[in-house]
């Protein structure tokens, strides 16, 4: 491409010249448009929403979440499951990285104390693959 002329992105040539005249008349032009959201940041979030549900929300797997945006293991939204917050008030400090929580009758929205125990991550699959059968490929049927 020779010396001076510049390819636009729709693929039209422009001339040095022309690029500058195009750039001073856009200068004189002012942009005749609001922005609709200026100003409006957080103004319907959290309590002000109108679905707002007391800071709880379900996740996908039925765990009850509950809004702790301060807490260290708390999702990109803030949310934390709820029977993980119940075995850290009774034991009085955050669970460690392998610690898991199991829900002793199965039931993943009773998040009482009496129905929760503390566990580790292998114990915690040993507990729910315990009555599976394994084939001779070690495989679960």
């Amino acid at each position: 491409m020779p010396k001076g002329i510049y390819l636009h992105k729709s693929g039209m040539k422009r001339t040095a010249e022309t690029k500058r005249k195009m750039s001073l008349a856009a200068l004189g032009k002012k942009k005749n448009y609001t922005i609709w959201n200026k100003g409006l940041k957080g103004w319907n979030s959290g309590e002000k929403n109108p679905n707002w549900k007391g800071g709880k929300a379900r996740h996908s797997e039925g765990y009850v979440l509950i809004l702790q945006k301060k807490h260290p293991f708390s999702n990109h939204q803030g949310y934390i499951p709820q029977h993980r917050l119940v075995m850290e008030k009774h034991i009085g400090r955050y669970l460690y990285k392998g610690e898991m929580v199991h829900h002793i009758n199965g039931n993943k929205k009773d998040n009482r104390i009496e129905n929760l125990e503390l566990t580790t991550q292998s114990k915690h699959l040993k507990n729910h693959y315990k009555d599976r059968i394994i084939n001779n490929k070690g495989q679960f049927v």
